[in-house]
């Protein structure tokens, strides 16, 4: 008995179809399981603690990603780089307890700000502000997030060459909606 090429040919392409389809599939699932612990392995977390005037204690916690290949706030104007060019490292969240209660910091309060120092906590009587430092040279910049009364308040942000000019933030609570 003879077998038809035309047959066999038609076989062996699609096995190897198939094979080259399973081989993607696979790369696709290691690729997405690298990306995944990289980003876990360049997550660094910086704690600050305080207490205020009135004993009330203050816990900040920033967690800055200094790996932004998976960027994640995508296409957005940044403190600290020109044109978004060399970008290293951003804050992905910021964590705020006072006296062990979480208070609301919105990520439009520190999206922005990209190759950032470590962070500072600063307490004067019962009010407390994050300092924020980043970028290099032309392209440095210092945010202040100011909190009173549990609640962010401002943020103001500076360029450190000319810090009489800058861009300032106030944030209002509907005390309904927030209490």
């Amino acid at each position: 008995m003879k077998t038809n090429p035309f047959f066999c040919g038609f076989i062996v392409s699609s096995i190897l179809v198939l094979v080259f389809i399973a081989s993607i599939g696979i790369l696709a699932k290691n690729h997405d399981q690298t990306d995944n612990n990289t980003c876990a392995k360049n997550i660094s977390t910086t704690k600050l603690t305080g207490k205020l005037s009135d004993g009330t204690t203050v816990e900040v916690y920033v967690d800055i990603i200094a790996d932004t290949k998976g960027d994640i706030y995508i296409d957005s104007e940044r403190w600290g780089t020109a044109n978004n060019f060399h970008v290293k490292r951003l804050i992905k969240y910021v964590t705020i307890l006072v006296n062990a209660k979480s208070i609301p910091v919105p990520v439009s309060a520190y999206s922005d700000l990209s190759n950032t120092w470590a962070p500072e906590l600063t307490i004067k009587g019962l009010n407390f502000s994050l300092i924020i430092k980043g970028g290099d040279g032309i392209c440095g910049y210092e945010a202040v997030l100011m909190f009173s009364s549990g609640r962010l308040t401002n943020r103001k942000v500076v360029s450190l060459m000319s810090p009489d000019e800058g861009q300032e933030t106030r944030y209002f609570y509907s005390s309904e909606v927030y209490d």
